[in-house]
């Protein structure tokens, strides 16, 4: 009867203790993983709206976001005035093949905000991500050994730039962003409201597996009863 007691305590603890387990990691996704996840974009969201006129009086090393247009910036290939090649490398050893970074190319570039315009240095290696124009070598069917997959933007896209101001008075870009503030808030955030409804869904797992593990101990106590 003793050892049959202690098993039962045991199988009830051992419930409770997965249920408290599962309800720690919903916690941890969401409120440290999502709330990580969405620092870039409150970052970006309480930045100061900046125009030409304003970048004029920032004092340089300063952490920006502008949003803007590009306009009377020269081609550097196509219509491109920015790009981010892509190569198709075949490996012989392994007759396999991945696209590579084929030399990225960000030189200095115009940027329409507001009534003025503001300047940008020229890019070491930003990143680029949102709306971005490509053309691709091979348009279907498998690409062969050196083809290129190019990618970037426009004179005339609206780009939203993350970088820092330089003593010269221009943007040092960190990420250009094809699109405005706002889309590039909403596509930053949307891993994290993901992740929220995750965690949320995982605590109420913990939870609900918390109160089946109560309702089956209290059923078993009371079978129990019943038959002594």
């Amino acid at each position: 009867m003793v050892n049959k007691t202690k098993k039962r305590k045991s199988g009830f603890l051992s419930g409770q203790g997965f249920a408290v387990f599962i309800f720690l990691l919903g916690a941890m996704v969401t409120f440290v993983i999502a709330p990580t996840s969405a620092a870039k974009s409150t970052m970006i969201q309480e930045s100061q709206e900046i125009d030409a006129l304003l970048f004029d009086y920032i004092e340089p090393g300063t952490q920006v976001v502008i949003s803007g247009v590009l306009e009377g910036n020269p081609a550097v290939e196509g219509d491109f005035v920015t790009i981010a090649p892509l190569i198709w490398t075949v490996n012989q050893e392994f007759a396999n093949g991945a696209w590579l970074e084929g030399g990225k190319f960000v030189p200095e570039l115009n940027v329409i905000a507001g009534s003025g315009t503001i300047p940008t240095a020229q890019g070491v290696n930003p990143a680029f991500s949102g709306r971005l124009h490509e053309v691709k070598d091979s348009l279907e069917g498998q690409p062969v050994n050196g083809d290129r997959w190019v990618r970037g933007f426009y004179n005339g896209d609206t780009v939203t730039i993350i970088g820092e101001t330089t003593a010269d008075g221009k943007l040092r870009p960190n990420e250009i962003y094809g699109g405005n503030r706002e889309q590039m808030v909403d596509e930053l955030s949307r891993p994290s409201r993901v992740w929220r409804w995750i965690g949320f869904g995982i605590m109420a797992s913990g939870v609900g597996t918390g109160l089946l593990v109560s309702r089956r101990r209290r059923e078993r106590e009371r079978q129990r009863q019943m038959a002594m």
